[in-house]
């Protein structure tokens, strides 16, 4: 049977975290690319072996700027032969209910170009995991007026990197990035949202597609964090880009760059704790002590949510 969708893996080092991906993530209904930028051979050690009819490793050279992150991503994009394409983090799960759920929504729906889920939280804790009271909820952006989506995006902050897309928009929205010439690795996950939401039509589903865990190490090094000049300088080119290219309001560009700024202006490793998350709407029926101390295996996650998801 031909698959639909490939999970696109970027690595940058962290070996710590594949071995626990291969073994919770790898679906025999999807194709898999491992574009794997790593500066040294632990990656490459554990995915060898692992190489099948749906596993594709490729080795790059190592990616330690973003001029070598863009360029391993646009030819990993050539190597994806299916119509549909998700990005994964080695740190982060998968979720097939959810998948399979937005992948028959696309197959019936030909006028969306890209579709999520809402993306739930764990965080690591003695080789298991926490379940969290934090999710994103995108169904404020389910709505064909782009500017409305530039508020809702950030109000809380939220992105859609980690959503479905059918390849000719994914491949899209990064030559646009090579062509914008954002050099920062930061405001890239805002710009990749920001593209999305003007180039292609959104959906949300009332499911959740993706797991992400909370306490990773992160390829972002703290210094180049805290560097708010250079945040802030890439993101006005960004606004200049955008107004330039595609005509965006400069003056509703501006005003969501200082209201960014005013909520979310430390740019510091802690940034993931600080943003706003929704809280389940059912969790008012769970026993939030039980679930605060209670440590699952990530199958035990999954099922948990997917039961709160049924109709």
């Amino acid at each position: 049977m031909k698959k639909s969708l490939t999970i696109l893996l970027t690595l940058w080092d962290r070996s710590q975290y594949s071995l626990n991906w291969l073994e919770n993530n790898n679906y025999p209904d999807y194709e898999y690319f491992i574009a794997d930028g790593s500066r040294g051979d632990e990656n490459f050690n554990i995915f060898k072996n692992e190489i099948n009819k749906n596993l594709n490793y490729k080795r790059y050279p190592y990616d330690n700027s973003f001029e070598r992150y863009l360029e391993k991503i646009l030819d990993a994009i050539e190597n994806i032969k299916t119509p549909y394409v998700m990005i994964s983090d080695n740190d982060d799960f998968i979720n097939q209910n959810g998948i399979n759920a937005c992948l028959t929504y696309l197959n019936k729906n030909s006028n969306i170009d890209f579709i999520s889920g809402n993306i739930h939280f764990v965080s690591e804790s003695k080789k298991k995991f926490i379940f969290l009271d934090q999710f994103y909820n995108f169904k404020d952006l389910d709505n064909d007026n782009f500017n409305n989506n530039l508020w809702s995006m950030i109000n809380p902050y939220k992105y859609v990197w980690y959503s479905i897309y059918r390849v000719d928009l994914f491949k899209k929205i990064w030559h646009q990035i090579k062509k914008s010439k954002n050099r920062n690795f930061y405001t890239m996950e805002i710009f990749q949202s920001q593209l999305s939401l003007l180039l292609g039509k959104f959906k949300y589903l009332n499911t959740c597609h993706y797991i992400r865990r909370t306490n990773p190490i992160t390829r972002v090094k703290e210094e180049e964090i805290s560097n708010e000049f250079d945040f802030i300088k890439t993101w006005i080119k960004n606004n200049g880009y955008l107004n330039k290219i595609y005509n965006v309001d400069d003056k509703i560009l501006r005003e969501i760059l200082a209201h960014y700024l005013l909520h979310y202006k430390k740019l510091n490793i802690k940034y993931e704790t600080e943003k706003k998350y929704d809280k389940y709407s059912f969790q008012k029926r769970l026993q939030k002590i039980y679930f605060f101390f209670k440590k699952f295996e990530i199958n035990e996650i999954r099922n948990l949510i997917n039961d709160n998801y049924k109709d």
